[in-house]
């Protein structure tokens, strides 16, 4: 068949529009990457919080708007109580920290001291640092003086200088507080207008697809609404075994004070992959610290092998029977999404992952592949040779549930 310079030109034109809008949307995809990322969040969190929703409903009789308004509320005291529990020893046991700071660098230095006395090794190996070195290290004179230049200094700090230092740090820091109070506002106003009514926002979706793929589109969000809760049970089943592993080995085990506001501090140190390690650490090496610096060491030790046993083992493997992705799949996922996205990247790399599987699963193996109902496996025999093993199942009527069942 001949293809006239009409229908050319005119196919050259589709093809061309074609790759300029995907264009255009790939670039204010990247753009507004932010943003959506801080939605896509909302949307997660409404779907997890979907089934609470529905208890309130079912159990005051009301309706799903202000059940979900109920929830809101319920999650704000919740994370309130947390912070009630967690902040004032945290600032507490600082505080004492740093009033007895001096006197355990002293105590410090002086072991230091009667270690390399009482060990001919240590003494050949070791530096030496007396508690004399130690004073004349941190001993400064506190009057102010007057410098050449007209400025003032504290010893031998120059204020100005200081000054000069700490205030742009304290701007930042306050720019950084007001973009998590505005953030931390515009997610809970989003998450609240989804939970409120979920449907509003998925008709839109149903609207824009072919009547004969209307059922498949509504399969498909069911699909992908079941792996995001199976993502957020995985992530329950990792915040709790944390918590309770983190006091029973600090409270019980090493006796140091608070371990309930420990414990929970590093388990929710978990909704963030790798970072939130150190967000747990930080505070058991202050508590610690102040109990008895002799037990740092273990403290941080315990801690650790506590999280590795938590990310190499626990999360891995419930993720893995939850949403049947393996872990070496997982965490390149994760530095990618990181590299790429930033702090979301990092937080909603599995359920994005979760999402993408479901999506080529569906898409991709079961429609266009016609492998719904076929299983294949892959074995290996004792000398190394790998084998494929099927099995096919009989094809079921999807069922879409209508609303509210």
């Amino acid at each position: 068949m001949t293809l006239s310079y009409a229908d050319f030109v005119r196919r050259t034109i589709t093809l061309m529009s074609i790759i300029l809008v995907t264009g255009l949307v790939a670039i204010a995809v990247w753009e507004l990457a932010s943003i959506l990322l801080i939605v896509f969040f909302c949307w997660v969190l409404s779907v997890g919080l979907d089934g609470l929703v529905r208890i309130y409903q079912r159990r005051l009789r009301i309706g799903r708007g202000l059940a979900g308004l109920l929830v809101v509320i319920s999650l704000l005291l919740f994370f309130a109580l947390v912070a009630i529990i967690v902040v004032p020893p945290f600032v507490s046991q600082f505080r004492n920290l740093i009033e007895s700071l001096p006197g355990a660098l002293e105590s410090l230095v002086g072991r230091y001291e009667d270690l390399r006395a009482n060990s001919d090794l240590a003494g050949e190996v070791l530096p030496e640092f007396t508690l004399e070195d130690y004073e004349n290290l941190i001993g400064t004179s506190l009057e102010t003086e007057t410098t050449s230049g007209g400025g003032s200094r504290f010893g031998a700090i120059n204020l100005e200088q200081l000054a000069g230092s700490v205030l742009p740090l304290l701007g930042g820091i306050g720019s950084l507080v007001g973009g998590f109070i505005a953030n931390l506002t515009l997610i809970i106003l989003i998450t609240g207008y989804l939970i409120a009514d979920p449907l509003v926002y998925y008709r839109p979706i149903i609207a824009l697809v072919p009547a004969s793929r209307e059922k498949r589109a509504v399969e498909l969000i069911n699909e992908i609404e079941r792996s995001v809760i199976s993502w957020m049970s995985a992530l329950s089943v990792s915040i709790t075994f944390t918590s309770v592993a983190v006091t029973v080995v600090l409270g019980v085990i090493l006796r140091i004070p608070n371990p309930v506001a420990l414990g929970v501090l590093a388990g929710l140190g978990t909704l963030v992959p790798n970072l939130g390690y150190y967000i747990g650490l930080i505070p058991v090496v202050i508590f610690t610290a102040v109990a008895d610096p002799a037990k740092v060491i273990p403290a941080a030790l315990l801690y650790w092998a506590i999280n590795e046993f938590e990310g190499k083992v626990i999360a891995p493997n419930v993720i893995k029977n939850e949403l049947n992705i393996p872990a070496g799949v997982i965490i390149p996922f994760q530095l990618i999404a990181a590299a790429v996205l930033g702090f979301f990247g990092i937080l909603l790399a599995i359920p994005l992952l979760a999402i993408i599987v479901v999506l080529v699963r569906e898409l991709y193996v079961f429609d266009i592949l016609g492998k719904r109902g076929r299983s294949s496996d892959l074995d290996q025999t004792l000398e190394g040779e790998i084998y494929l093993t099927t099995r096919t199942e009989p094809a079921a009527d999807s069922i879409v549930k209508p609303a509210g069942t």
